[in-house]
Formats: C-alpha cells, sequence, structure tokens
C-alpha cells in the first residue's frame, strides 16, 4: 500500500498506521469533505475470503451498534480483487497498552475510561454479539479534556450464543474460560476480560501469572485470581469483590452487564472506600 494512492477515487492515503490479520490500516484524507479519515483495507489471505468478510462483519456492527465510545463508521465499499475497505474517524490518542508503558494506571484515573468502555460493550451486547478480545491494546484514550476512549477492533466479534469452532480467537491474559474450553460466547465473556484489563492495567501485570498458551490455559481454568491487595496495590474492597465476581470461572456467576462492573469501581471510589 503506497501513501500517495486514493482509495475509492476518494481517500488519499497520507500515511501507514499498521498492519494486521485482517487488513491494513492506513490514514488517509478525504478529498470531498477534506476531513481526516481512517482506512481499513482487507487483506486477501485465503480463498475463502475471511479477511473480506471479517471486515465487513465489522463495518455492520459499526453500522448497528450505536455508541460514542464505539469508531464512528463513515464509509465501507468493496472494491477489485474481492478487497473492501472500511473508513472511520481518525483518532488521536494512543490505546492504554501504551499509556500504561509497562508501569501502571491509578485505578481513579483509569475509571472514566473504563465506564466508557462498558458502555461501549453494552451497546455491542445489545445488538447480539460480544467483542471476544477486549485488552488494553483494544481500549484508545483519545485526546481531549478530559480524555476519553474509543473501543476498538472489532474483528474477532461472534454472536452471543457462538462458539470459536475451533478457532484460537482472542488474546491469552484476558481470555475467559469458555473460550479455552470452546464453549457459546456471552457478554460474560467480555465482562471477565474487562476485570481482567482492570487487573493489568492497575496493577502493571496480568490477572494470572504465565508465559506459554497452556500455562495460560490452565490458569484461566483452574486458578483464583490474586488480589489487588495481595499485590500491594490499596483499593475499595467493593472493588476487589466486583473484580472477583467478574473473574468467576462460570459464565453465569459473573456481572451480567459490563456497566455493572464499572458502575460498582465509580461508586466505591466516589464513597472513599
Amino acid at each position: 500500500m503506497d501513501i500517495g494512492r486514493t482509495v475509492a477515487g476518494r481517500y488519499l492515503v497520507t500515511r501507514i498506521l499498521g498492519s494486521g490479520f485482517v487488513a491494513h490500516v492506513l490514514a488517509a484524507t478525504d478529498l470531498t469533505t477534506g476531513r481526516a479519515v481512517a482506512i481499513k483495507l482487507a487483506r486477501r489471505r485465503d480463498e475463502a475470503g475471511t479477511s473480506l468478510a471479517l471486515l465487513r462483519r465489522e463495518a455492520d456492527l459499526l453500522a448497528r451498534a450505536r455508541s460514542p465510545h464505539l469508531l464512528e463508521r463513515l464509509d465501507f465499499g468493496e472494491g477489485e480483487e474481492d478487497s473492501a475497505y472500511l473508513v472511520t474517524e481518525l483518532l488521536r490518542g494512543a490505546p492504554l497498552d501504551q499509556v500504561a508503558g509497562g508501569g501502571r494506571i491509578d485505578l481513579a484515573v483509569l475509571a472514566p475510561l473504563l465506564a466508557c468502555a462498558a458502555s461501549a460493550l453494552d451497546a455491542l451486547h445489545a445488538v447480539g454479539f460480544v467483542h471476544c478480545d477486549v485488552k488494553p491494546a483494544n481500549l484508545f484514550r483519545t485526546d481531549g479534556d478530559p480524555p476519553s476512549l474509543k473501543l476498538i477492533d472489532l474483528n474477532v466479534a461472534r454472536p452471543i450464543g457462538d462458539t470459536t469452532g475451533g478457532q484460537f480467537i482472542g488474546s491469552p491474559p484476558f481470555m475467559a474460560p469458555e473460550l479455552w474450553r470452546g464453549e457459546p460466547v456471552s457478554p460474560a465473556t467480555d465482562v471477565y476480560a474487562l476485570a481482567a484489563t482492570v487487573i493489568a492495567l492497575v496493577a502493571g501485570e496480568p490477572a494470572f501469572p504465565a508465559e506459554t498458551r497452556i500455562q495460560w490455559l490452565r490458569a484461566h481454568l483452574d486458578d483464583p485470581p490474586r488480589s489487588l491487595a495481595a499485590r500491594g496495590i490499596a483499593v475499595p474492597l467493593a472493588v476487589e469483590e466486583v473484580l472477583t465476581a467478574a473473574l468467576a470461572k462460570q459464565p453465569a456467576a459473573r456481572p451480567r452487564r459490563a456497566s455493572d462492573v464499572t458502575r460498582v469501581i465509580t461508586i466505591a471510589l466516589a464513597a472513599g472506600g
């Protein structure tokens, strides 16, 4: 993908932002409006058109799941050679893994951003889909005063009740037990990952210590999470309790909604204990 190329006769590519499993990600200028935008350009990975199908799904979800904390879809189209392009707003800021920089983020600073993430997840669940890859790298803190957050990368989202079909999806430090077991996904799958994300960001280390895929599997299936207090981090008891509940091995034992978790965190911090 060359800088200076025009996509769909309208979007002038100005920067290469990255390349993932599904698409090349580009910064561009909309020649019609002058607006800076982001473009995902589907990669041709196999004859089954997997990348194209996944980009279509993301475009559809962004059109259906309405939340200010999901990307604003601006355009979608299918071009030559079985490719497709998805145009969204261009974000300014950084994902939370980069914001943390290998260190910790204070829970009081993180809490309003978590509420944004939960709002986006609730909107996604309301239209029948599970994100399946909630992690710090997919929570993008946008510039502003105050900063806000966007939940990004819906490439591996699955319908509620669907299974992975034997595919490995997600990121091992944040994958709920049902993903490892190949069981149906539900909003509780994202609730689990959100709680694991909170611990990783507040503690500066994963919810479960592991290095290999088999170690991650065993930890998520069998091990209880260490509390933040055991890691030397003081938070209100209600926060510890809701994170422990959200990391329950069985989906039915977890809070029903992502916002149920973040609401407890916000109230506990406001109460000071």
